[in-house]
């Protein structure tokens, strides 16, 4: 495509560089080469199908902060992501893109679904959450509407709910689980195993408060329990209890962006930890497959509390 400026494949008079297709109607000054593939991961910037026109503040303020927070957990998590970008356009004959979808997911949790507008408002993005999906430690998509084939809670976990549940534990948590206690917190999986809602009978935030308090009271137990891994009890992050026989699971960070699944099995007297994101824990016990020792491997896949104030 070329515009009425000239050949798109034409230098920028200021630098010896390419400009994508009507990169020259967007106003001097307010413009950018948005780079689909961000240079953090590789990508060109003399390829001109890795460039759009972008405005400067949907390309700096927006779309380089999504690019840098991924870029980051790549490097510091060791995190094997599957990263797409799509430029979206309105159906008129121009070459600057309407927005610019990018999906992140990671093997350990990593869930990034967005929309950068592209136009001159400060720091426009609009987080879509139309199928909540996540990923199991062998890069297999889950859906977790497909494993419980139940109607779930509609209605999602507001923004600040969420802000004070994270602040709480000190950090972001994994966005699979968020997902999952979104869709079914406050409901027994599998017959047995609790999962609270941040809105649910028992708020999430004070089970998990109410879990590390007890943990606390008889970790010293567990961390001179040969069979037991050392952990440190003010990062462990408590989600869910089997009434079975009592035991608890918790969330433990392993790195800056990946996490763990701990079980504190009481009728044994030890600690376990499941390594893999929450996905690969919480498909093993749905399945039956990979349920921890002694819990049954079979039950209602999902049932929703009885007294849960969600229904």
């Amino acid at each position: 495509m070329e515009d009425d400026t000239g050949a798109a494949w034409r230098n920028l008079p200021q630098r010896p560089m390419v400009a994508p297709p009507d990169f020259w109607t967007l106003p001097e000054g307010r413009r950018a080469r948005g780079h689909l593939m961000g240079r953090q991961y590789g990508g060109s910037g003399d390829n001109l199908r890795n460039l759009v026109p972008l405005w400067a503040i949907a390309n700096r303020d927006v779309m380089k902060g999504v690019e840098m927070d991924v870029a980051g957990v790549i490097k510091e998590g060791g995190q094997e992501v599957k990263y797409e970008v799509l430029a979206i356009y309105d159906g008129k004959k121009s070459g600057v893109p309407k927005s610019i979808h990018i999906e992140a997911h990671g093997m350990l949790g990593l869930n990034v679904d967005c929309l950068v507008m592209n136009n001159n408002e400060p720091k426009e993005k609009v987080n879509l959450s139309v199928v909540p999906v996540a990923w199991d430690g062998e890069m297999r998509r889950v859906d977790f509407r497909e494993m419980i084939d139940v109607d779930s809670w509609s209605s999602p976990t507001p923004v600040e709910v969420w802000l004070g549940i994270e602040e709480w534990a000190g950090g972001g948590l994994p966005g699979d689980f968020k997902e999952f206690v979104d869709l079914y917190g406050d409901g027994i999986v599998r017959g047995h195993l609790y999962v609270p809602h941040p809105c649910g009978a028992e708020p999430l935030i004070d089970f998990m408060k109410r879990g590390r308090e007890s943990l606390r009271s008889v970790a010293h137990h567990y961390l001179g329990d040969s069979r037991s891994p050392r952990f440190d009890v003010d990062s462990v992050i408590p989600w869910g209890y089997s009434d079975w026989d009592g035991d608890q699971c918790c969330l433990v960070p392993r790195g800056k962006e990946a996490w763990d699944i701990l079980v504190e099995f009481r009728q044994f007297g030890c600690v376990r930890l499941y390594q893999g994101c929450f996905s690969t824990f919480i498909s093993g016990v749905l399945s039956g497959t990979a349920a921890p020792p002694g819990w049954p491997g079979s039950g209602p896949l999902w049932k929703a509390l009885d007294r849960s104030p969600l229904v």
